[in-house]
């Protein structure tokens, strides 16, 4: 059986898992035909992998990574396999797509890795883990290699957390709404009272700026509280560091019997 036969194999099996309502549905039904040539696969092999990634079709997904499909191919806006996998909490092509990948890296350091991250950002750990709870108890059994990971890994995701808008388009179309409407009202309300429109224009004016200025000095105190938190459970992440506790705990005994070495002179000679 040639690629092409395979290809379209592996498509119709894709299909038939497919609700037909489904926008997957209809461009594999429409974009892959009853001849599929080499240009149809070029065109079309990001998608079909994607779409057995969302919905978690691990045999077709394996089946179409058997024919060699990820060579030569550009990620359309950087979204991996694997990211589609995650968005979509596809746990089983998650694990398999790191089994395969060149880089090996361990299923559970990596549910670890974003659990931590979860946890620190939101205070929801995620992949794989119900509660707070259940995440400490592994970090509680890390090796002290693994725990160098989590460590070095600290400052990223801090990185990344950092580096996401602390109010989303949504919620600054949502804050300007609010600020235009709160002018509209004054304005409105000071022209039934003065029937100056001068005056109403100016009042509303500066009722909008007032309200758009207490909406985002708002905005900034939860960004403010928010980081704290962050750096508060960061925070209880290290404490179920043993190495590093008995390294601090091990550094304060040092310090007290170097005190105590130091008074021990002063307190023969009185």
């Amino acid at each position: 059986m040639s690629l092409t036969e395979k290809f379209a194999v592996i498509v119709e099996q894709i299909k038939e898992k497919l609700d037909h309502d489904s926008f997957e549905y209809s461009i594999l039904n429409h974009r892959i035909g009853f001849k599929v040539t080499q240009c149809t696969i070029d065109d079309m092999k990001e998608f079909v992998m994607k779409t057995a990634c969302r919905h978690g079709l691990l045999n077709e997904l394996h089946a179409l990574l058997e024919l060699n499909l990820l060579e030569n191919i550009l990620w359309n806006q950087g979204e991996t396999l694997l990211d589609v996998a995650m968005s979509h909490g596809q746990y089983e092509i998650i694990q398999y797509l790191l089994e395969v990948r060149v880089d090996k890296k361990d299923f559970k350091q990596f549910c670890i890795d974003h659990a931590v991250e979860g946890y620190i950002r939101d205070n929801q750990p995620s992949f794989g883990y119900t509660s707070v709870e259940c995440l400490f108890s592994d970090l509680d059994a890390l090796s002290e290699d693994e725990w160098k990971h989590i460590v070095q890994l600290l400052p990223d995701i801090h990185q990344h957390i950092k580096s996401e808008p602390a109010l989303s388009e949504h919620n600054q179309i949502q804050m300007c709404k609010k600020g235009l409407f709160a002018g509209a009202t004054a304005a409105f309300c000071a022209y039934f009272v003065t029937e100056n429109i001068i005056l109403a224009f100016t009042t509303g004016a500066i009722s909008t700026a007032l309200a758009l200025k207490f909406m985002a000095q708002a905005a900034m105190s939860r960004e403010f509280r928010k980081e704290s938190a962050q750096s508060f459970r960061t925070l209880n992440v290290l404490q179920h560091n043993r190495f590093f506790m008995a390294a601090v705990q091990g550094g304060a005994l040092r310090e007290d019997n170097e005190v105590r070495q130091n008074t021990m002179p002063n307190q023969s000679n009185h």
